[in-house]
Formats: structure tokens, sequence, C-alpha cells
């Protein structure tokens, strides 16, 4: 953990459990852990080492000076704690804003965001646009290349239906 002069916009990154044996080294949380170094007090809680990573999650947001959670999620078992526990989240600390990134919320844009349980999504590599994200407004998806950030009405183009 690393210690700021204002602890108002303390990060949590979670990497949720990706396998049941050998765990892996979560190089995409330690990436966006590096991108705000300095800029941000940030705690990384990974499930493939936690037995219950809802029990270190939820002793962290209770200290009540999170502003935003960072959950990376590929498609198939990142899902089983991605979900429920972004949905607790949502629950029991709405103020929170959460953000996703990873294989399934970059290919998936639309399902990610209409759950009521996501406030942003960063589609591809995050390291140059999650610093940057907590101080912009407007769209709710942001392309980590360009540092494009695309309005309502043309997410709606490409994705119909897709909110505003």
């Amino acid at each position: 953990m690393h210690h700021l002069q204002c602890s108002m916009n303390r990060v949590l990154l979670f990497n949720p459990r990706s396998a049941n044996y050998k765990p892996r080294i979560p190089n995409s949380i330690l990436s966006i852990a590096s991108s705000i170094e300095g800029l941000y007090d940030y705690v990384i809680v990974d499930g493939n080492l936690e037995d219950d990573p809802w029990q270190k999650i939820h002793r962290y947001l209770n200290e009540g000076d999170f502003a935003y959670v960072g959950i990376t999620s590929m498609p198939g078992p990142q899902l089983k704690q991605a979900i429920p526990y972004a949905k607790k989240i949502r629950e029991l600390f709405p103020a929170i804003k959460i953000i996703w990134g990873g294989y399934f919320p970059s290919n998936q844009p639309k399902v990610v965001l209409n759950s009521g349980f996501v406030d942003f999504i960063i589609n591809g590599p995050g390291e140059r646009s999650f610093p940057v994200l907590p101080n912009r407004r407007g769209s709710k998806i942001f392309f980590s290349y360009h540092l494009q950030i695309l309005p309502g009405s043309v997410l709606n183009k490409y994705f119909p239906g897709f909110p505003k």
C-alpha cells in the first residue's frame, strides 16, 4: 500500500480468481498499479492468493476512503468473482465508481455497462487511460490507445440501445 496526501481517492485493484491451482502473476493489475503510482493511493487484492477475497475487499472498502474499484476480467472463471463482487460493491458502497478492464469488457462493452453495476470500462491496455479516468467526464468507455472517449451518440450507432 502506498500513502499519499489525499486518501479520499484511494483505488482498490482486484484480480478475480483465474485458476484453482498454480496462481498466475496478475500482470494486468500490476501494470495499472504502476501507472497510478504516485497519483493515487492503492491496494491490490489478488483472488488467486486469497481463500476469500471478498473478506479482504470488504474490509478495505469499510475503511471509507476508497473512491474507485478496478476489476480485470476475462470470460470464464474470473466472471465467477467479478460479477457478484461488483454487485456487492454497488449495493453496499454505491458512491464508489467501479471500473472494469480486460478481455471481457473490451469485447462485451454493452453487456458490461448495461449490467447496472459497472460505471466505466477501459477498452484495451489501461496504463494510459486509468490514471486520467477519474478526472474525465462524459462517456463510459475509454479507449486506451488514443485516450479517446466516445460520446453516447456514437456508441449508439455501433451498439444500438447503449446507455447514453
